[in-house]
């Protein structure tokens, strides 16, 4: 597992400055007010897995599970095109065997189908969300070739 705590801030907001190189006074803190926290920097971000192998014979199965968190964050440090990132958790599962060379696993990701955002814009006029990955379900198959 892993965790990373950020407790990042504006340290200051330049002005802007129109076409004379003059700073514009009429818009204060126009990236932000200082000791906002800065864009797409979560407070809290972590992950955990666990796996678990036995054996059966000459056979090894094995289950996994995994969680993942991510804390709500903004787009952007100023106050135009700054969006709400919510916080959001998604889960894994997988279960398999393996014996010798070869091993079979069905995995499962997102298992709660979770709707999150990973970042959202609108640069271009159109409202733009960029989403986590819907649930996920397959079957991987492995196989080790092994050479002299």
């Amino acid at each position: 597992g892993s965790a990373a705590w950020d407790s990042s801030s504006l340290l200051n907001s330049p002005f802007l400055y129109d076409i004379t190189g003059q700073p514009i006074t009429s818009i204060p803190d126009a990236y932000g007010t200082p000791g906002s926290t800065l864009a797409n920097s979560p407070a809290f971000q972590g992950n955990l897995h666990a796996r678990y192998q036995f054996s059966m014979g000459d056979y090894n199965p094995f289950v996994q599970f995994g969680g993942q968190h991510r804390a709500h964050s903004h787009t952007a440090t100023g106050f135009a095109n700054n969006y709400d990132v919510p916080a959001y958790s998604t889960y894994d599962a997988a279960v398999g065997v393996d014996k010798q060379a070869w091993t079979v696993q069905l995995q499962c990701e997102n298992l709660a189908d979770s709707h999150a955002a990973t970042y959202v814009s609108n640069s271009e006029s159109v409202l733009a969300i960029t989403p986590i990955r819907p649930r996920t379900c397959g079957m991987n198959f492995h196989y080790r070739f092994t050479g002299n």
